[in-house]
Parts: structure tokens; C-alpha cells; sequence
């Protein structure tokens, strides 16, 4: 006659198994994080990544690589054209963006000149064309001793105004909470404010829209989208002048979304261009 094995016996065996099994133990994969997710928070907020400054006190946040949908949704409100058709975009490698636009003092120290109509020193440096930035980032990059500087592209730019959103807006559908994070035309006074005086972006970012409108390396050209490659687009070979994101101290609610797009003549430098830096990351680390 066949024994059958006591109960106790059966469930320690039973035991034995489950905590010996790889997901049991804890020594299986852990799930794969979402590209450019940042760190969940409670409530599903995106706490912001490690940063660092440099010399002239220049604060940098880390941006993840990731994908993204760039360019304005099907239903987006004040919508140009030249922001559509939403197509698919990878950022490649990590980056280090500017915190804040670079500010009057930043770039006085460096160049010896401050072109802004309104003097602060923690306001955005505006009045600046694409020649006075490129010299400013090639003194920077000598006193750095590096070459890792330089302005973001277009397809950046978007990426970590978006910060992991697919809204017209970061902070949602409605810009009705937009002078909780922008100066616009409707709080800004007529002119540029100090830096990262209002809430930053879910990647700790500030005055993404408003403020100054920033300049960008690509050129501008109108139906680039169209023909734009997936992979950390350049922007094309040529264009109207350069591209500006963000919307300034001037735009309305339309004109300081996500994927808003305008642009400038490359020699220009009106009173509300500004600019923003990112730093390629060096040595696996970004960090001198």
C-alpha cells in the first residue's frame, strides 16, 4: 500500500519551492524603466534628475534619452501647420540641459557686454543674435576646457519642454495654471523677469515657455517634419533662420506651448531672443 506523505511534510516542501524560485528571492530582471520616465514620485509626479553647475554658476539637469511624439497633437488648440504632422523622435544619448535660460550676469562675465534692453542680472540676457551666442559658448567651452557645450536642437528642445507629457502643455491640456510657470503677456509687465522665479517643469526646468524666446541650432524650414528622421534629428541642411521655442514675455497661451515653433533671421537679434544651454555628456558621467 502506498504511503502518502504527512501534511506538514507537504507544506514545508510546498514552502521550500516558492522561496527558492527566482521571483521569490528577488533575483530575477527587474522590469524595464520607461525610456525618459525620470524617478516616479508619489502620485505619479517625475522628482527632478542629479544636476551640477559649472564656473560662471550655471545649474544643469540631466535629461534621460528616451522617445517621444514631437510636434502638436490632432486636437491641439492655435496650431500652425509648420508644428504637424506629430511624428515619432529618439534622443539617442543622455544629455545635460540648462536649468534656466542664460542670465544677463552669466553672460556679461563672460563677454564683457550686456546687449539687454531690460537690465537685470538675474533676468535672461536678451537682444542676442546667433553670433554672440556661438562666442559665448566657445569662450565657455575654453574656460571649461571642453567642447561640450553648445545650443539644443530642435527635436532636444521639445523633448525636455515635454518632460515625459504628450499635452499641449506640460502641465495639461488647458493653459489656464500658465502663470504658475511662464511669464507670458498676460503677468509679464512687458518685459523679462528673473530666472526661475516661477515652478519648474516635471524635469526640474524653468521658464521652458515664456520669459525669452530661445534659440536653437537648426535651421527653420517650414515642412521639415515631413522628411525629419526618427533618430536625434539635426534639423535640415538650410532654412528661413534659426528656430525659436518657447514663446517670450510678448506670446499668449498659444504662442508658449510645447510644440510651438518660430524662427529668426541667423543675423537678428530682437528683444525677446534668448537662449539655453545643454552639455553633452563627458566620460559617462557629464560632470567635470
Amino acid at each position: 500500500m502506498l504511503k502518502t506523505a504527512a501534511p506538514a511534510t507537504l507544506f514545508f516542501a510546498l514552502l521550500f519551492l516558492l522561496l527558492s524560485s527566482p521571483r521569490a528571492a528577488g533575483s530575477g530582471p527587474d522590469p524595464a524603466p520607461s525610456p525618459g520616465a525620470g524617478k516616479a514620485g508619489r502620485a505619479g509626479k517625475v522628482t527632478p534628475f542629479p544636476e551640477f553647475s559649472n564656473s560662471l554658476g550655471m545649474s544643469f539637469v540631466h535629461v534621460p534619452s528616451g522617445n517621444f511624439l514631437m510636434g502638436a497633437g490632432e486636437f491641439d488648440l492655435g496650431v500652425h501647420e509648420r508644428e504637424r504632422p506629430r511624428h515619432p523622435v529618439t534622443i539617442t544619448r543622455d544629455f545635460y540641459a540648462g536649468k534656466t535660460e542664460v542670465t544677463q550676469a552669466q553672460f556679461e562675465r563672460l563677454m564683457g557686454f550686456n546687449p539687454s534692453r531690460h537690465k537685470n542680472p538675474s533676468s535672461p540676457v536678451e537682444r542676442v543674435d546667433f553670433q554672440d551666442v556661438s562666442r559665448f559658448i566657445s569662450r565657455l567651452n575654453a574656460r571649461e576646457e571642453t567642447a561640450s557645450y553648445r545650443l539644443p536642437t530642435e527635436a532636444e528642445w521639445e523633448y525636455f519642454a515635454r518632460a515625459g507629457t504628450t499635452s499641449p502643455y506640460f502641465f495639461g491640456d488647458s493653459p489656464e495654471r500658465l502663470g504658475e510657470y511662464a511669464w507670458y503677456r498676460e503677468n509679464s509687465g512687458g518685459r523679462t523677469r528673473p530666472v526661475g522665479g516661477l515652478s519648474p517643469n516635471p524635469w526640474g526646468l524653468f521658464d521652458v515657455y515664456g520669459n525669452v524666446s530661445e534659440m536653437l541650432s537648426d535651421w527653420f524650414r517650414t515642412d521639415y517634419y515631413a522628411e525629419s528622421p526618427r533618430g536625434d534629428p539635426p534639423g535640415p541642411l538650410s532654412g528661413s533662420g534659426r528656430v525659436l521655442r518657447g514663446g517670450s514675455f510678448e506670446n499668449g497661451v498659444f504662442g508658449s506651448r510645447s510644440s510651438f515653433r518660430d524662427y529668426y533671421p541667423e543675423s537678428g537679434s530682437e528683444g525677446v531672443n534668448g537662449f539655453r544651454l545643454v552639455k553633452e555628456m563627458e566620460d559617462g558621467a557629464g560632470l567635470r
